[in-house]
């Protein structure tokens, strides 16, 4: 019942080992996601990671929604997640058909066909929510008060979340937070450089990907991509591949580029890694990133490709 305060061991023990137990940031997050929604039977759970600038939360990765959204941004501040990510409180809604019709009533917000051609999103992929969730738990990640990201949990029953819930899933978001950090870490042991044999991406057809230097974005055949951190990435990847030939990277050297822009401490360059990656499998492009070894990774190509790079759109 809502209100009691009666947190499951059993499952808290399950999801705490498996946190401790996985080796590399990818495995951590699926295993985690998985035991919240096989363990406390929570069906609709998403996993965002804050952005370098701290103004947006971006999608890692979700479960029990019809699409994963991977790579949706929403900005700190902004709507109940939001709002609750700012304030690095665990928030738990129960009628939030009810309060989303209140807020509405009372703030009457522009919608985005209103607003200044400046002010629009160049880019929207849609959030992995549900639009007629009652209940929703939001459990920011943070390490000695510096935002990492948040778990967002909803369900279409009312009232679907307790006091056992809200402690439960603030205890699992500040061990999977230390643990993400911990992981990073880790991942900082890297090899050096190796050069692929140039002669991938010649069978299939022609993609054409486009830069834009204005947000850091990556069009391919006039479809939006990525931004951002991952958005340059991949831009520095296609490039180097494309003027060399060369399909092998390792962590340690996109650390080092300085055209990259990570932050010297806690850069999270394995999470914007495995984000790029699930973009480019769930958008089914010609191009992939495959991990190879601890700090390695390679570029595979199913075809030739042209790059263009533009001011803006």
């Amino acid at each position: 019942m809502p209100g009691e305060l009666t947190v499951d061991g059993e499952a808290l023990l399950r999801v705490s080992r498996v946190v401790n137990s996985a080796g590399d940031l990818e495995t951590l997050i699926d295993r985690v996601l998985d035991e919240l929604m096989e363990a406390f039977g929570y069906p609709h759970v998403s996993l965002m990671l804050a952005e370098e600038s701290g103004e947006r939360l971006v999608t890692l990765a979700s479960r029990g929604y019809v699409i994963e959204g991977v790579g949706s941004e929403e900005s700190l501040g902004e709507g109940l997640v939001g709002a609750a990510v700012k304030s690095r409180q665990v928030v738990s809604v129960g009628n939030l058909q009810r309060e989303l019709r209140y807020a509405q009533a009372a703030t009457r917000p522009q919608r985005v066909a209103e607003r200044p051609m400046e002010e629009r999103p160049a880019v929207q992929i849609p959030l992995p929510r549900l639009s007629e969730a009652e209940s929703l738990l939001v459990a920011p990640l943070a390490v000695r008060g510096e935002l990492v990201g948040a778990l967002v949990i909803e369900s279409r029953e009312p009232l679907a979340f307790g006091r056992s819930d809200e402690v439960a899933v603030e205890l699992i978001a500040q061990h999977l937070a230390a643990r993400v950090i911990e992981v990073s870490l880790e991942d900082e042991e890297a090899a050096g450089r190796t050069r692929g044999d140039g002669d991938a991406g010649s069978a299939g057809p022609l993609s054409r990907f486009v830069f834009y230097q204005v947000d850091d974005s990556v069009f391919l055949d006039d479809e939006y991509l990525i931004r951002g951190v991952p958005g340059r990435i991949l831009w520095r990847l296609l490039t180097e591949y494309s003027s060399t030939g060369r399909r092998d990277f390792s962590n340690r050297e996109l650390r080092m580029s300085p055209w990259i822009g990570l932050p010297t401490l806690r850069d999270n360059l394995e999470s914007r890694l495995i984000l790029l990656r699930r973009r480019l499998d769930e958008k089914q492009t010609p191009v992939r990133i495959e991990r190879t070894g601890r700090g390695r990774f390679s570029l595979v190509l199913d075809g030739p490709i042209d790059l263009l790079e533009r001011d803006s759109p």
